[in-house]
């Protein structure tokens, strides 16, 4: 079919992952060194590139074509990754429409394509807007979804959609639409795809973890098995994290300077590793020689079940549990995580002044 594979490309095309970001602004740097250098006079006399991003007055085939080119566009340096973000769903969204315009068969797979890529697209926006028009859209996605035979490809429209709500502080219809987008996918005979289903009901759960307990078991690296309910009596900082994640590298000066602070107050720490490679893990936590509790599931292949329960996409995800055993915050990050510490132990510095 001639949109056979827009959408799948379409995840990619309007974010990229950020160890590409890396490489991306190294190449940069590389040629803004050479473009210092005069250029060559055939340089300066060939025409002007094509613009990419300038929809074609065409027909059906030819608008197709070009959003499959569009989406099958690759970034080579930052500059044109950040001109692609900006572009490329303007583009794409003038294309669609015009497709719909021109297609006389409503029903045809090119017209429901088109409309899958404006739903994307109307995913990626429902985090500004306000709650009337959030309510729309997930209603239009929800309605989409729940009619189409889903397959991988459609697993960026409920992630999309999920985390722009949930970032945008519209936790209560972020948890609806996690939780609905959860059983529609979880009811696909792919098994992916379902398995995908349960990591949305698993977001849902997670916006809703704040003054309720949070379950956690695993296996501590010395093959003991743990239970965070044994550390009830103390406040607790859950962290998911991996050795290779950057941030989750990056947060743990500021945890390690909160443990140093508390722990002899009540205050402890649980990493959650999902490492694939317990050597690389291992090595880390000897290098940094991390004084906390930390979790592997070795046999899992790095995945602790609570990845799921809890919809764990992104790392570092840091939750705060109280005494009492129920969550704090499923925000524990960078200056948060020392305003919630100072909140739960404030009077430390107060008892220290009397002590002097």
């Amino acid at each position: 079919m001639r949109f056979s594979k827009v959408v799948n490309r379409f995840a990619w095309s309007v974010a990229c992952v950020a160890a590409t970001l890396l490489v991306v602004f190294t190449i940069r740097a590389q040629e803004a060194k050479e473009d210092q250098k005069p250029a060559a006079k055939e340089e300066a006399d060939k025409p002007k590139a094509k613009d990419r991003y300038a929809v074609p007055e065409g027909g059906v085939d030819e608008l197709v074509k070009f959003v499959e080119e569009l989406e099958a566009f690759r970034p080579t340096d930052a500059q044109e990754y950040f001109a692609h973000r900006q572009k490329a769903p303007i583009a794409l969204e003038a294309a669609a429409n015009k497709i719909l315009e021109l297609e006389k068969d409503k029903e045809s797979a090119v017209a429901k394509k088109a409309s899958g890529v404006l739903l994307q697209l109307s995913a990626r926006k429902i985090g500004q807007v306000d709650a009337d028009e959030q309510r729309v859209i997930l209603d239009k996605l929800t309605d989409y979804l729940s009619k189409k035979e889903l397959t991988r490809a459609d697993l960026s429209i409920a992630m999309n959609a999920g985390r722009a709500l949930e970032y945008s502080d519209a936790k209560e219809m972020a948890a609806e639409a996690y939780e609905s987008f959860g059983k529609i996918y979880s009811e696909s005979k792919d098994e992916q795809v379902a398995s995908f289903g349960g990591m949305l009901a698993g977001s849902s759960r997670r916006l809703k973890l704040e003054g309720n307990a949070l379950e956690l078991e695993g296996t501590k690296l010395d093959g003991a098995k743990f239970d965070v309910a044994e550390l009830k009596g103390k406040v607790v900082l859950v962290d998911f994290w991996a050795t290779w994640c950057g941030p989750c590298r990056a947060e743990y000066p500021n945890i390690k300077k909160a443990y140093d602070k508390y722990h002899e107050h009540g205050f402890e720490v649980v990493g959650v590793s999902i490492d694939q490679s317990r050597e690389a893990l291992e090595k880390y936590i000897e290098e940094k020689e991390v004084p906390w509790i930390t979790l592997h599931e070795k046999d899992a292949g790095g995945k602790n079940p609570a990845t799921t329960r809890y919809g764990i996409f992104g790392i570092p995800t840091m939750f705060l549990v109280g005494r009492d055993g129920n969550v704090i915050s499923i925000r524990a990050r960078g200056n948060d995580l020392a305003r919630l510490l100072d909140e739960q132990f404030g009077d430390l510095e107060a008892t220290d002044d009397d002590k002097s």
